[in-house]
């Protein structure tokens, strides 16, 4: 399938989706609006779910906690770790 044929595809659902909304009462034009804001609304909060998944964890990465032999709360915040030193300057 084309993408010119989606598009035609779609267009006709849109002009029978026209058909039937004009066929509604004002109530249920009502709840048909509320309940696209909602799917909206819905989309929305999976897509900040999923990104919020995507975010690494929050704390000492199991890999370093294996390597130190230390349990997660007995590690250094980050505060509290040193800083890696700055490589010296070479000078031209």
């Amino acid at each position: 399938m084309s993408l010119a044929d989606m598009y035609e595809k779609i267009a006709a659902y849109d002009e029978q989706v026209e058909d039937q909304y004009e066929e509604l009462s004002d109530v249920e034009k009502t709840a048909a609006e509320y309940d696209a804001a909602g799917r909206i609304m819905a989309r929305g909060f999976v897509d900040e779910l999923n990104k919020l998944g995507q975010m690494p964890p929050a704390g000492p990465s199991p890999d370093l906690v294996k390597k130190t032999g230390k349990k997660p709360w007995e590690m250094p915040t980050p505060k509290e770790m040193p800083r890696p030193k700055a490589p010296p300057k070479v000078m031209k």
